[in-house]
C-alpha cells in the first residue's frame, strides 16, 4: 500500500466522524442551555404530560394534611420534641430540681430527673403548639386568606388563654406579649418568600 491510500477515508469513517461531531454539538447547545446564559426553557413540564395529573388519592391526602386537626397534630407532636429536648438541656444545666441537695446525685437521680423535666416541659411545649395551631388554623379559615394578622391574634388568644389561670391582668399581658412575639416571627417567616 502507497501512502496515498492510506490517507483516503471511507464512508465508513466518514459516517462516524460526522456522529462524533453532531453528538459534540449536540452536547455543547444542551449545556449551553441548561447552564449557559441562553438558558431557557423549551416547554412546561406539567403533571398532565407524565401521568395524568391528580388522582382521588392524593387530593385526599392533600386534603387531610391541610385540615386542622392535622395541624394540630404536627404541632403537638413537634412541640412535645422541641420541650423535651429543651427539658433535657434544662435538667443539665440544673440538676438539683427533684434531688436532694445535701448528697452527690448517682446518674441514675440525673437520668430520672431529666425524663421527668423533658416530659414536663414537653407537655407544656404540645399544648402550646396545638393551642397556636387551633388558634391560628381557625382564624385563617374564617378570614380566608393568610397574612401577619393570623399570626397577631392567634398568639393573643394563645397567651391569653394560658394567663386567664392566673387572673385577667395576667391573661391581658400574656395576650399581648405572646401575640407580639407571633407577629414578630410570622413577619421574619413571611419576609423571606
Amino acid at each position: 500500500m502507497n501512502s496515498t491510500s492510506s490517507e483516503q477515508t471511507t464512508p465508513d469513517q466518514l459516517n462516524a466522524e460526522y456522529e462524533v461531531q453532531n453528538r459534540e454539538l449536540t452536547f455543547n447547545l444542551f449545556i449551553n442551555r441548561l447552564i449557559g446564559p441562553n438558558k431557557q426553557s423549551t416547554y412546561s413540564l406539567h403533571p398532565q404530560q407524565i401521568g395524568g395529573g391528580i388522582g382521588p388519592q392524593e387530593k385526599m391526602i392533600m386534603a387531610a394534611m391541610e385540615s386542622c386537626p392535622f395541624k394540630c397534630l404536627i404541632s403537638g407532636v413537634g412541640g412535645l420534641g422541641m420541650g423535651a429536648i429543651f427539658g433535657i438541656f434544662t435538667a443539665s444545666v440544673d440538676p438539683m430540681y427533684t434531688i436532694n441537695p445535701n448528697k452527690i446525685p448517682t446518674i441514675k437521680e440525673i437520668a430520672i430527673e431529666m425524663r421527668t423535666r423533658a416530659w414536663s416541659t414537653g407537655k407544656n411545649f404540645a399544648i402550646l403548639g396545638i393551642m397556636f395551631s387551633a388558634f391560628e388554623c381557625n382564624i385563617e379559615s374564617y378570614r380566608g386568606k393568610t397574612d401577619l394578622y393570623n399570626g397577631l391574634m392567634s398568639g393573643f388568644l394563645t397567651g391569653g388563654t394560658l394567663g386567664l389561670r392566673a387572673g385577667l391582668k395576667p391573661a391581658i399581658y400574656g395576650g399581648i406579649g405572646f401575640g407580639i412575639f407571633s407577629l414578630a416571627i410570622e413577619y421574619v417567616l413571611m419576609s423571606r418568600h
